[in-house]
């Protein structure tokens, strides 16, 4: 992929080219194939990093925390019914934008975007769209 298709994308998140140029933006991706893939944006060219078989057979959605550099991933597996299972796992982010499965847990299926938030008092959670 070209650079002049991701930098207006990229400008509106505060990535310049000198930025691009100078370091690798890091990005995720998921898939229904059940992988994560990792994706380095270096010098106008988009790289493969890692391909990593996690979240689930359909992996639907990537929630970043920045502060404490974990990508949450829903997995779309199941229904909204009760007694259908989806997860939610948590990979984290190593300094070179490669990802490492952590924790994982059961959800009510058809898990389809994430958010995180804080409560007043700083602890933070995340809530899935069903």
């Amino acid at each position: 992929m070209h650079i002049q298709t991701l930098l207006p994308i990229l400008s509106t998140l505060g990535t310049t080219s000198a930025a691009i140029a100078s370091k690798p933006a890091h990005l995720w991706a998921s898939h229904y194939n059940g992988n994560v893939y990792s994706l380095a944006l270096k010098n106008n060219t988009l790289s493969l990093s890692q391909t990593l078989n996690t979240c689930g057979n359909m992996p639907s959605w990537l929630t970043l925390d920045a502060h404490t550099r974990t990508v949450y991933c829903s997995d779309e597996t199941g229904t909204a019914d009760a007694s259908m299972q989806g997860s939610l796992t948590a990979l984290h982010v190593r300094p070179d934008g490669t990802l490492r499965e952590g924790a994982v847990t059961k959800t009510v299926g058809g898990g389809v975007n994430s958010v995180i938030y804080e409560s007043d008092a700083g602890t933070k959670f995340i809530a899935i769209a069903h």
